[in-house]
């Protein structure tokens, strides 16, 4: 799969409702955006990414081949039967379709360090904490019970978790943290 450098996205919450709002259902390609975590055991791709997918948007679906998501009227991805948010750490959406020579047909992917469009994520504090074995149970139920979007991932000593928040948060059940970046947009 082929990684593709996007720079100068910008769009405010009212440029992409806008944009969600001008789509002709059935007619209009748009991207299906992925957040795909940190995965050590995938050779090839054990960083943070983003995956875009072709697909057509159908109004309440997009559709590629293999691929039939339902998504609510404001672009989030949702479950079959629900309009709870799907996807792991943020939502998934869709994303306006920048033409990008990689994607040509329904069902093509690529992946990219940034989003096309996530407002949860521009501005965002990305943290780093390790939650050792022995507290594991209470130091992943902090993150969870503060509503942090986050994941986790078993390393020597513990659980490496990934936290994307406004600011860096304080934990106090056992997560030591170990460093935190400003994400740039």
């Amino acid at each position: 799969m082929d990684l593709i450098c996007l720079s100068g996205v910008d769009l405010t919450v009212e440029d992409y409702e806008g944009w969600l709002k001008s789509l002709t259902p059935r007619k209009d390609k748009v991207a299906f955006q992925r957040f795909r975590p940190y995965d050590y055991k995938a050779v090839g791709t054990s960083f943070d990414r983003w995956e875009l997918t072709l697909v057509t948007y159908t109004g309440r679906t997009l559709l590629a081949p293999g691929l039939g998501q339902p998504v609510r009227p404001d672009g989030v991805a949702c479950w079959y039967g629900s309009d709870a948010e799907w996807g792991e750490v943020f939502p998934a959406r869709a994303v306006p379709y920048g033409n990008w020579d990689q994607l040509k047909t329904d069902g093509d992917r690529v992946f990219s360090l940034s989003p096309v469009y996530e407002p949860f994520y521009f501005g965002a504090t990305k943290s780093l904490f390790l939650v050792p074995f022995g507290k594991t149970e209470q130091g992943l139920f902090e993150f969870k019970r503060q509503g942090l979007r986050h994941y986790y991932r078993e390393v020597a000593n513990g659980n490496l978790v990934t936290v994307f928040s406004d600011e860096p948060p304080t934990m106090k059940d056992g997560a030591v943290p170990l460093y935190a970046e400003y994400i740039r947009d």
